[in-house]
């Protein structure tokens, strides 16, 4: 995976690279001569259409292997959500605390803010 990013990066960079010679080269030349000799830009454009359809078939590559990992990543984490899900007892997710699943046992809900004392006392 790490070879086709590397590969597929390269490809990216050199195709303006073609481009840039071949303006600088057959291109430049011809409109200094004036003569039409474009026999060095076929070479040219078709190195570049080379490297377009390599950095295609490189980032395919890369993101069907980057897919393949992250679906079983995606899988071991749900697996493991619904086993810990599967371990609570039948009436923990229904107890007026949303996050009383994730701490094994139902909890009553206690808001936080003043203190203790002034709440008792009123």
């Amino acid at each position: 995976m790490l070879v086709a990013a590397l590969l597929g990066a390269g490809a990216e960079i050199a195709i303006p690279l073609l481009t840039k010679a071949a303006i600088d080269g057959p291109i430049a030349a011809s409109a200094r001569t004036g003569s039409h000799s474009y026999a060095l830009l076929i070479p040219i454009g078709l190195a570049a259409i080379g490297l377009g359809v390599a950095e295609v078939a490189l980032n395919l590559l890369r993101r069907w292997a980057q897919s393949a990992a992250v679906a079983g990543l995606e899988q071991s984490m749900r697996d493991d959500i619904y086993q810990h899900l599967q371990r609570l007892e039948p009436g923990s997710t229904t107890s007026g605390n949303p996050a009383s699943c994730c701490r094994g046992r139902p909890r009553t809900y206690r808001p936080s803010g003043g203190s203790s004392a002034s709440a008792s006392s009123s």
